[in-house]
C-alpha cells in the first residue's frame, strides 16, 4: 500500500514522518518514516523514493519434554497442540507469544525463519515414514515447511526436524504437525520444540 495520511516534521536537513502504508514518496536522504498501520520504521536511502526498512526484532519458542501420550499417525496431519495431555511451555519471547501451544505473531508481521523438532518413540518391528511440519494458522504444512525420516524396524527412538521460511501477519499462528506418509504408525512424541525468528519484512 502506498503512503497515505502523510505527516511530516523537519529536523534540520531530514524529515521525521508518519503515515499509513509502505513509503513511496520523495524525502531527503536519511529521513525517517513510521508506518502507523504496521509500526514498521523506514529510512530514506536515496534522497528520492528509495526507503530501507529498519528491522524489528521478533522471536519466540515453545517446547515440551517427557510426554507419555501416544499418537496414532496416519497420512493426515496431527497438530501436537491438539493432543490431549501435551502442554507447551514458554521459551524466550520478543514480539511473538504462546497461545495454547501455538506461536502467534503479535503485531510484528514479516518473514520468519521457523524450526520444529520432534523426538518420538515407537515400537520396533514396523517401518514407516514420519514427517514433521510447521503449520500456519492450523493448515497443513506447505511444501518446503516439512521434512521426514524413516522409522527403522529395529530402532525405537528417532527425530525429525522441519525448517521453513514463512510470511506472517499480525494474528497468524505457527504450530507443529506430524504424520505418517505410508500407513498408520503409533508414536509417543516425547519432546518437541518450535522456534521462530523474524528475518525480514
Amino acid at each position: 500500500m502506498a503512503t497515505t495520511k502523510l505527516s511530516s516534521k523537519s529536523l534540520g536537513k531530514v524529515l521525521v514522518q508518519s503515515g499509513e502504508g509502505i513509503p513511496d514518496h520523495i524525502a531527503p536522504l536519511g529521513s525517517i518514516y513510521v508506518d502507523t498501520v504496521s509500526s514498521n520504521l523506514f529510512v530514506n536511502a536515496s534522497g528520492g523514493t528509495i526507503w530501507t526498512a529498519a528491522q524489528k526484532v521478533a522471536y519466540g519458542s515453545i517446547f515440551y519434554n517427557d510426554s507419555t501420550q501416544t499418537v496414532a499417525l496416519t497420512s493426515t496431519w496431527t497438530k501436537l497442540k491438539d493432543v490431549s495431555g501435551i502442554t507447551f511451555t514458554d521459551g524466550e519471547f520478543s514480539g511473538v507469544i504462546n497461545t495454547a501451544g501455538a506461536l502467534v505473531c503479535n503485531k510484528t508481521p514479516g518473514r520468519f525463519k521457523s524450526t520444529a523438532i520432534v523426538t518420538f518413540q515407537y515400537s520396533a518391528g514396523t517401518a514407516a515414514d514420519v514427517e514433521v511440519g510447521i503449520s500456519k494458522n492450523g493448515n497443513n504444512p506447505a511444501a518446503g515447511d516439512y521434512s521426514g525420516t524413516t522409522i527403522s524396524s529395529i530402532l525405537t527412538t528417532n527425530n525429525a526436524t522441519a525448517i521453513g521460511t514463512i510470511d506472517l501477519e499480525s494474528t497468524d499462528t505457527l504450530q507443529i504437525g506430524i504424520r505418517s506418509t505410508n500407513g498408520s504408525q503409533t508414536v509417543i512424541p516425547l519432546h518437541a520444540i518450535i522456534i521462530t525468528q523474524r528475518i525480514g519484512l
